[in-house]
C-alpha cells in the first residue's frame, strides 16, 4: 500500500498532537486529584483543629481527650459534617458509647488515620502514623498542638467525588476540542509544507519534457524556499545550456557546410569538365580537406575536454623557455607578416610548473596564430611574464585592430568569431581559443582576455607554479 507524503506528515502531526493531549489530560488529572486530595485532607484537619482547640482552651490542656477518648470520636465525626467557619462544640463531652456495637465503631474510628499531637509532637490520642501530613493547631497565635493525618486517604464525601468527576469531564471536553483543532491545524500545516514540494515535482516533470523555462515561485526563506531558488538556478543553467547546444549545433552545421559545399562544387566542376584536373585544382581540394580535417580534430579535442578525457602527460617544465622555443619557430612568419616582436620574457627563468609540454605548445601556437591572422601590418606583439607567490602569468599583447567590448566575454566561446573577422581568408574555425581555455583549465590555470595598451587584444595566461629551478626537477 502506497502512502503519500501528505498522509505521512498529517499522521505524524496528528499522532504527536494526540500524544501531547493525552499526556496533558492524564498529567492534569493525576496532579489535580493528588493536590485536591491533599487540599481535602488539610481542610478536614483544620476543622478538627477548630474543634479541639475549644476544648483545650476550656480545659487548659489535652487531658480531656485522654480522660474521655470517645470525645475524639465525636470530634472526628463532627469535623466531617460541619460547615467551615462554624464551630459549635458541646459544652460538655458526649457520653461514652453505651453498647458493644458503638464501642467497636468507636475503636475503628480511633484507628483511623487522624492523630492529635502536643507541641512536642508526642501523641495525645490517635494511632501512630508514618510520615503524616501535619497541620498546626493555633490559639491566640500560639501553636498548642498538631493534627496529623495520612497523606493519601481516599475521598468519600459526595461533594468531593462529584467535584473530581466534573473536573475530569471538563478535561475530556477541552481535550477533545484541542484534539479537533489540532486535527485541522495538522491538515492545514501538512498541505502548506507540501505546497513547495508539489511545485518542485511539477517543475521536475516540466524539465524532463525539456521545458527549461519553468520557474518556481519562492515565497519563504526557509530550506524549502532555498530549494526552490536552487531549482530555479538549475533550470536557468539548463536553459542556457540548451541555447548553447542549439547554437553549437547550428554553428557546427554552418562550419561543416562551407568546406563540404566547396568540395562538392569543385568535384562537380571536375565531373562536368568545367575545370581541368591540374595541380591548382587538386591543391584547392586538398586545402578544403585540410580545413575540414582541422575542424573535426578541434571538435574532437573539445569533446575530450568536456568529458575529462583530454590526455595529459604532465612533467616539470619551464613554460617561459617553452614559449621561447615556439616563438623561434613562428619568428619567420611574424617577420614576413610585418609584425615586430617585443620579447620581454626573462631569458633565465627559474619558475617551473607541472604541465603537459605538448598541450602548452598547442596553446602558445594558437595564440600566435591569432596574432598572425588578425593583427594589421605593420604590427606589434609584446610578450612578458609576471610571477606571484601562487602563480605564473604570461601575457600576450598585440596591436590594432582591437576587439569590441561586447565580444571580450565571448572570445572563448566555441565557434564564436568577431563579426568583422568573419571571412574565409583570415578567420579560423572559431575553436582555437576555446581549446586554449580547456587546456588551461585542465592544468588548474586560467586564460582571460581584455584590451591591450597597443590598441589590440590582451591575453593573460596563469598557472600554479613551483619555485624550484628546472635543474632540481625530475
Amino acid at each position: 500500500m502506497r502512502f503519500t507524503l501528505l498522509f505521512k506528515l498529517f499522521s505524524i502531526f496528528f499522532m504527536l498532537s494526540l500524544l501531547i493531549v493525552c499526556t496533558m489530560i492524564s498529567g492534569m488529572k493525576w496532579f489535580g486529584n493528588r493536590h485536591f486530595e491533599e487540599y481535602v485532607v488539610r481542610r478536614e484537619m483544620e476543622r478538627v483543629g477548630e474543634l479541639v482547640k475549644t476544648y483545650y482552651d476550656s480545659q487548659q490542656g489535652w487531658g480531656i481527650f485522654q480522660q474521655s477518648p470517645h470525645l475524639w470520636h465525636w470530634v472526628l465525626r463532627e469535623s466531617r459534617e460541619m460547615v467551615p467557619g462554624s464551630v459549635n462544640p458541646p459544652l460538655f463531652p458526649p457520653p461514652p458509647p453505651g453498647n458493644r456495637w458503638q464501642h467497636q465503631r468507636h475503636m475503628r474510628f480511633m484507628q483511623s488515620g487522624v492523630t492529635l499531637y502536643d507541641t512536642h509532637h508526642e501523641i495525645v490520642i490517635g494511632p501512630e502514623l508514618v510520615e503524616p501530613l501535619m497541620v498546626p493547631v493555633e490559639l491566640n497565635d500560639t501553636i498548642i498542638g498538631w493534627i496529623g493525618m495520612n497523606k493519601r486517604e481516599p475521598l468519600t464525601h459526595p461533594l468531593d467525588v462529584g467535584f473530581l468527576k466534573e473536573q475530569s469531564e471538563t478535561l475530556y471536553v477541552f481535550g477533545s476540542g484541542i484534539l479537533l483543532m489540532t486535527l485541522l491545524a495538522s491538515l492545514f500545516l501538512s498541505r502548506h509544507l507540501l505546497a513547495p514540494v508539489r511545485q518542485l515535482s511539477h517543475g521536475t516533470r516540466e524539465l524532463t519534457q525539456r521545458n527549461f523555462k519553468v520557474r518556481l515561485s519562492v515565497t519563504t526563506t526557509d530550506e524549502l524556499g532555498q530549494l526552490a531558488e536552487d531549482f530555479n538556478r538549475m533550470a536557468e543553467t539548463l536553459n542556457q545550456y540548451e541555447q548553447l547546444r542549439q547554437q553549437w549545433i547550428s554553428d557546427i552545421a554552418h562550419e561543416l557546410r562551407t568546406p563540404l559545399s566547396i568540395l562538392q562544387g569543385e568535384v562537380e566542376a571536375l565531373q562536368d569538365g568545367v575545370r581541368p584536373v591540374d595541380s591548382k585544382t587538386l591543391s584547392s581540394l586538398h586545402g578544403e580537406v585540410l580545413h575540414l580535417n582541422k575542424l573535426v580534430h578541434d571538435l574532437h579535442e573539445l569533446s575530450l575536454a568536456d568529458s575529462g578525457e583530454l590526455s595529459m602527460n604532465k612533467q616539470r617544465i619551464d613554460p617561459v623557455q617553452l614559449l621561447q622555443r615556439v616563438l623561434t619557430t613562428f619568428h619567420p612568419r611574424l617577420e614576413k607578416q610585418g609584425i615586430q616582436v617585443h620579447n620581454e620574457l626573462m631569458p633565465q627563468s627559474t619558475v617551473t610548473v607541472d604541465a603537459d609540454a605538448d598541450r602548452l605548445i598547442q596553446v602558445f601556437s594558437n595564440l600566435l596564430e591569432n596574432t598572425l591572422r588578425y593583427t594589421d601590418a605593420p604590427g606589434i606583439l609584446c610578450l612578458r611574464q609576471s610571477v606571484t607567490p601562487e602563480k605564473l602569468m604570461i601575457i600576450f599583447e598585440d596591436s590594432a585592430p582591437g576587439v569590441p567590448d561586447e565580444s571580450i566575454p565571448r572570445l572563448f566561446d566555441r565557434l564564436y568569431r568577431v563579426d568583422v573577422s568573419r571571412n574565409r581568408q583570415n578567420a579560423g574555425s572559431g575553436l582555437g581559443l576555446a581549446i586554449c581555455k580547456s587546456i588551461m583549465v585542465a592544468h588548474g590555470g586560467t586564460i582571460e582576455a581584455g584590451h591591450s595598451d597597443l590598441n589590440g587584444l590582451r591575453i593573460e595566461l596563469s598557472v600554479p607554479h613551483t619555485w624550484k629551478p628546472l635543474s632540481e626537477g625530475s
